[in-house]
């Protein structure tokens, strides 16, 4: 029996791929770097901006096993992640785990954009918590989607999110929470000044097409009226002020299998391109710079 010597291993997020342009701003030091292949395998900081431009995207590894990628189009903000040291084998790969190996802490923004989100099961007193203008995504182990975008013209950010597998709580900018299971997506929309305008829970929605054009095209999102038919202004706040799963939609399946098909295509990719990075690799990765 072979013996493998263990390695201690602190809280490190790695940058996993980068296609396109993809610029990293640091609020502390007040810099703006751009991210390259030269980037990939090395340390992003907290308190970092990513942001992609309307053919970029890129991908992170952190070493508790979450992958986020975030797609064209976007701004997102990694505020904090810590994560207790533990001892892992240096040949192991962090993207591969179920379970993260030791208690940690996430926090993030998306300020704009679409994410794709892969986090393994969380350790109890472990958060992982993503916030946008539409509301915050309490996660203990899924795969999701989010989108938010916003109306140039109006101020309003509209959006949502698609749940594929595990459990969300999503807590809107109302202050309701909405308790999601795998299949289930939410829609919202909130104004410029943070008031909640619409949440509509229901099945699985193609976030994508519906605001790809406006993240990367210069197209107008599209509005209230079309997104939540019959609900608008401030009848949206109340009408929907405690949502709940019970609402049904006639369900186009194959639609629903062609939306999944195209976030699980993305996970697998990001975990493609991150099975190259061992516990050792991500715990000695060095900043970007």
């Amino acid at each position: 029996m072979v013996s493998v010597d263990l390695k201690a291993v602190d809280a490190s997020v790695i940058v996993a791929s980068v296609e396109g342009d993809v610029f990293s701003l640091s609020i502390e030091d007040d810099f703006q770097i751009t991210l390259d292949s030269s980037s990939v395998g090395k340390k992003v900081e907290e308190k970092s901006i990513i942001v992609t431009g309307e053919s970029g995207n890129a991908s992170l590894l952190f070493s508790n096993g979450a992958l986020i990628t975030i797609k064209p189009g976007s701004r997102f903000y990694l505020r904090k992640f810590a994560q207790k040291s533990f001892s892992a084998d240096p040949n192991a790969n962090p993207s591969q785990i179920e379970e993260e190996p030791s208690q940690s802490e996430l926090l993030a923004h998306l300020d704009f954009g679409n994410l794709i989100v892969k986090a393994p099961k969380l350790r109890k007193g472990s958060s992982m918590v993503l916030s946008s203008p539409l509301g915050t995504a309490g996660i203990r182990g899924t795969m999701f989607q989010l989108v938010a975008v916003r109306n140039p013209v109006t101020g309003d950010i509209t959006g949502g999110v698609n749940l594929i597998s595990g459990d969300i709580t999503f807590t809107d900018v109302a202050g309701n929470d909405v308790n999601l299971a795998s299949g289930q997506s939410l829609q919202l929309a909130s104004g410029k000044l943070g008031e909640s305008m619409a949440t509509m829970p229901g099945g699985l929605v193609n976030l994508t097409a519906t605001y790809g054009g406006a993240l990367t095209g210069g197209e107008m999102p599209p509005s209230l009226d079309m997104l939540f038919p019959g609900v608008t202004g401030t009848e949206s706040a109340s009408s929907t002020s405690s949502p709940t799963m019970s609402q049904s939609m006639d369900t186009d399946w194959e639609m629903v299998h062609e939306i999944a098909s195209d976030i699980f295509f993305t996970i697998e990719s990001t975990e493609l391109s991150s099975s190259q990075f061992t516990f050792d690799d991500v715990s000695d990765a060095v900043t970007v710079s």
